[in-house]
């Protein structure tokens, strides 16, 4: 379980993750694709900036 915090305005980014989370959901991230993969107990979701 993670807690966040959301915001009333728009921001410079969609979500900011640190580092403890991104390892304990084993995360693997690309900055040049600007994509996260993660685990679930289905499949591998693929999260995708816009």
């Amino acid at each position: 379980m993670v807690d966040f915090f959301i915001m009333d305005y728009p921001p410079a980014y969609n979500v900011v993750l640190g580092r403890p989370i991104l390892v304990d959901i084993l995360a693997i991230t690309s900055i040049a694709c600007q994509t996260m993969k993660f685990p679930t107990p289905i499949n591998i979701e693929i999260v995708r900036s816009s």
